[in-house]
């Protein structure tokens, strides 16, 4: 089974996050961006779409996290 390429207490890094959100770098300062793009791969690799296949669960599971470390970082609620 596929893993997220992120452990449970690893902290993803600006550059990992804009990867898995798709957007570059400097995007990340664009919370409608960030939220959007964020919004649009949940939608796209949701498990309830794929019967929890593994590599979309890993996906979701990297989206996430790249998310909510985003989310911390930039004190967005």
């Amino acid at each position: 089974m596929p893993s997220p390429r992120f452990g449970p207490r690893q902290v993803p890094e600006p550059a990992e996050i804009a990867a898995v959100l798709g957007l570059d770098e400097d995007l990340l300062d664009d919370d409608e961006r960030v939220k959007s793009a964020h919004r649009d791969l949940v939608r796209r690799f949701h498990l309830d779409r794929h019967d929890g296949e593994p590599g979309h669960l890993s996906r979701f599971l990297e989206l996430q996290l790249c998310f909510a470390a985003w989310k911390k970082a930039r004190g967005v609620a």
